[in-house]
């Protein structure tokens, strides 16, 4: 189920034009191609990196296969993060809620100039943002947050977002679309004995299949 999500600001507006002799805009190939339309996404696998500087410093990776957020281990960091691995399990609620706001389950594809792509929410137009496309390759980037969120965001769990970005590259054949969500987060925790933090770097990889053709 897809959580309420906030109005998506602007996140990237980067126009590239391509001009003929007589100073026309050249048509946009996708929208002929059948790439625009509605897309259905999936998420797959998650990879969580931990960076902490306490005690000498390291680092602790976690994935979860299921597209969710999965709980830290205490025991794999220094017990001065203790409480600081226990604020991040119980806002994992919060955590996995703030992935569903930077892609929906379904996206709306536009390509409204050419070097340009744009997703919306079919339920809410509003919500919308636009990123870079590149028409031969057929990849595409989005920098910043879907959901509006930017940096120093709350994203829940004492974490505030530091950098969030989707990639992607479409199939044009089959119709299907890949790539991933990465998230930086700044965990952190004041108590009576001071302050600690670490760092997390939130890859998800995502899956989608284009399933129609957009609202009117």
């Amino acid at each position: 189920m897809m959580s309420k999500r906030k109005p998506i600001a602007a996140i990237l507006g980067i126009l590239i034009f391509c001009t003929g002799m007589m100073g026309e805009q050249c048509q946009q190939d996708p929208m002929a191609g059948g790439l625009a339309g509605l897309w259905s996404l999936e998420r797959g696998v998650v990879t969580i990196r931990a960076t902490f500087t306490v005690d000498n410093g390291g680092t602790v990776e976690t994935n979860s296969s299921d597209g969710e957020l999965v709980p830290l281990n205490a025991a794999d960091f220094p017990p001065a993060l203790s409480e600081l691995v226990a604020q991040w399990n119980d806002g994992l609620a919060e955590l996995n809620a703030s992935l569903d706001e930077a892609l929906p389950d379904v996206v709306g594809v536009e390509f409204p100039q050419f070097g340009n792509m744009r997703i919306f929410d079919p339920n809410d137009t509003t919500m919308q943002g636009t990123g870079i496309f590149n028409n031969e390759t057929l990849e595409y980037l989005f920098v910043g947050d879907l959901s509006g969120a930017g940096m120093g965001d709350d994203v829940g769990a004492g974490g505030v977002l530091q950098a969030s970005a989707v990639t992607g590259q479409f199939d044009r054949a089959a119709l299907t679309t890949s790539g991933e969500i990465t998230r930086g987060v700044l965990v952190t925790l004041i108590n009576a004995t001071g302050g600690v933090a670490f760092t997390v770097e939130i890859k998800v990889a995502y899956t989608g299949q284009r399933t129609g053709d957009s609202p009117e």
